[in-house]
C-alpha cells in the first residue's frame, strides 16, 4: 500500500497498475486525483458510493463529475463545490440543474464559459449572464 500511494503521489496514472484492491481504497484513490484528476476514470464504480469520497474527489479536481455515477450529477451541494472550483464543470452536470438559475450563476461566475452550457432558458437572463 506505501508503495502504490508513494507511486500515485508522483504519477497519478500508475494508479491502473495497482490492484483491484488498492484502487477501491479511498486514500489512494485520493492521493492519485490530487496528482491527476483524470485517474478517476480508474475508480470502481462503488466507490462513488461513498458521498465523503465523492465530495473529496470533487473538491479535488471538479472534472470529477464526468467520472461520477447520475444520481451524483443531479447532487445540487456536491454540483455547487465542484462549479465553485471550475465552472466550465457545469458540462457535466445533470440537465435538471442547467436550468437551476443558482447553480448556473455559480458557474458563470466562477467562468464565464460555462454559460454555454446552461439551460437556454437562462442564457438570455440578466441576473445570470
Amino acid at each position: 500500500r506505501e508503495a502504490v500511494l508513494a507511486a500515485v503521489r508522483q504519477d497519478g496514472y500508475a494508479l491502473q497498475f495497482a490492484g483491484e484492491a488498492l484502487r477501491r481504497d479511498p486514500e489512494v484513490m485520493l492521493e492519485a486525483v490530487k496528482q491527476d484528476g483524470w485517474t478517476l476514470q480508474f475508480a470502481p464504480p462503488d466507490l462513488w458510493e461513498d458521498r465523503c469520497f465523492a465530495a473529496a474527489a470533487v473538491r479535488a479536481h471538479a472534472w470529477a463529475l464526468q467520472f461520477a455515477p447520475a444520481d451524483l450529477r443531479r447532487d445540487r451541494g456536491l454540483v455547487l463545490a465542484a462549479l465553485e472550483c471550475h465552472g466550465l464543470a457545469l458540462a457535466y452536470v445533470a440537465g435538471s440543474l442547467r436550468h437551476d438559475r443558482d447553480v448556473v450563476f455559480a458557474a458563470v461566475r466562477q467562468d464565464g464559459r460555462a454559460l454555454q452550457h446552461a439551460a437556454t432558458a437562462l442564457t438570455d437572463d440578466l441576473e445570470v449572464v
